[in-house]
């Protein structure tokens, strides 16, 4: 009985510390050519924090086979946006989808290849 009530007063003095799979933030920084984030994470919630910080407009997307998600609007210089995903453990392509071809970001090098899975060290 003990171990309940302060389990209840530890939800009520802490709220949202008692959360079983919290939210994790990634930020991600978006260039002309590049998009600055980690390349490896373990599987779980996440709130990727996307800036701008180029002179373009840019977004973002993650894919893989079942999941593609991505910004809702592209991003003018100096704005920011979340977007928030559950990633499972495999192989996702993140990638600034704007343009095509050539002139497309992902071809100038706005693109890579983000691994999900348990990291050992």
């Amino acid at each position: 009985m003990n171990a309940i009530l302060a389990s209840v007063i530890a939800m009520l003095l802490f709220p949202g510390s008692w959360q079983i799979n919290p939210e994790k933030v990634v930020e991600v920084t978006l260039t002309e050519w590049k998009i600055d984030m980690p390349t490896t994470l373990p599987p779980g919630l996440y709130n990727f924090k996307i800036t701008n910080a180029g002179h373009h407009s840019h977004t973002l997307k993650i894919k893989n086979k079942g999941l593609e998600r991505k910004l809702q609007k592209d991003l003018k210089p100096g704005e920011t946006s979340e977007l928030k995903v559950n990633l499972k453990p495999g192989v996702y392509r993140v990638n600034c989808p704007i343009g095509f071809g050539p002139f497309g970001h992902s071809d100038k090098g706005m693109e890579l290849q983000l691994n999900v899975g348990k990291i050992t060290r």
